[in-house]
């Protein structure tokens, strides 16, 4: 069976594809194809079946089409306008070879493109809760896919390091194998991280700058963290007169900060050597990174994105 010069091989073919044909208007005096069905290039079977995954009410428009079928499944995307077949694009891409320029650019322009639009708020309701779904698929989908190296990132730019070999060098001498540190390839996070909240303490600290007794200054920060912070976002009172240093502010940063990278869900496949943080360790890495922002400050300039339009 032949249907518009595509070779149907079943009846049950031309019912699928007769299920993703798109209509084509007919101008006045003009002859034109009633229905065009569409051939997607993407292997469909045993393929999960995503929420809003055949929605088109929140396509990209930054998008076009690559014209290339490095990854099949992205010219499905923007052929169809079908959010599912984004998804099955990063399934489908193997991110340990980086040769698909093209590709990549463009799938970065579709996810700004949706948090752009939930920044600006120019969506409804229903837009919103798809929009935030998509993103949330797509960032596991290629949290999941991406190859890893020698260490596991977190959020709060530190990472937890796994090796079968001690480095013995003298920088790292006191170092176990597996051991948390800051992220080599993005310094600039923990650094970030540390100076706003040593920041936002230091507003409160002259309170209690000459004070001397450490009950006190303890008393005095678990109720500024109280005041500072939900209750969520606080470790309970037992940490709080266990496992924090209130001897500067310095310090009491670098104890609320343990506590929240031990507080992070470690991902589900990063080996389970039980890594955890202190204060003490928290404090190290942070001179540690301050000292490598002096020798090279170069490593730690922001790179900001101006957006000119959705």
């Amino acid at each position: 069976m032949t249907i518009m010069g595509i070779v149907i091989a079943s009846q049950e073919q031309k019912k699928e594809l007769d299920k993703n044909a798109k209509k084509i208007k007919r101008k006045k005096g003009e002859y034109a194809q009633q229905r065009l069905f569409f051939q997607p290039r993407t292997n469909l079977e045993g393929r999960k079946r995503y929420k809003w995954g055949l929605s088109k009410d929140v396509f990209p428009s930054n998008v076009a089409n690559p014209l290339t079928c490095k990854v099949p499944s992205f010219v499905d995307f923007v052929e169809t306008k079908e959010t599912r077949f984004f998804f099955y694009m990063l399934e489908d891409w193997d991110f340990s070879k980086n040769n698909s320029p093209v590709e990549e650019e463009l799938a970065c322009r579709a996810l700004l493109h949706w948090r752009l639009r939930l920044f600006t708020g120019s969506v409804s309701d229903q837009e919103r809760k798809m929009i935030e779904f998509y993103l949330k698929t797509a960032s596991k989908i290629i949290n999941d896919s991406m190859p890893r190296k020698e260490f596991w990132p977190y959020s709060d730019g530190l990472v937890h390091v796994y090796s079968d070999k001690k480095d013995k060098s003298y920088k790292n001498r006191n170092k176990f194998s597996s051991h948390i540190t800051y992220n080599p390839e993005q310094p600039f996070i923990f650094f970030n991280h540390f100076i706003q909240l040593r920041d936002k303490l230091m507003k409160y600290e002259r309170e209690i700058l000459n004070e001397s007794s450490l009950i006190k200054k303890e008393e005095f920060w678990t109720r500024t963290f109280q005041v500072i912070f939900d209750k969520k976002d606080l470790p309970d009172k037992v940490h709080f007169k266990t496992a924090f240093n209130y001897q500067n502010t310095d310090l009491v940063a670098a104890s609320y900060l343990s506590w929240l990278h031990n507080n992070m869900s470690p991902h589900k496949k990063e080996p389970k050597k039980g890594l955890v943080s202190d204060w003490k360790l928290i404090y190290s890495i942070f001179k540690e990174i301050k000292a490598l922002k002096d020798k090279s400050p170069n490593l730690f300039d922001k790179q900001e994105i101006v957006v000119t339009s959705i």
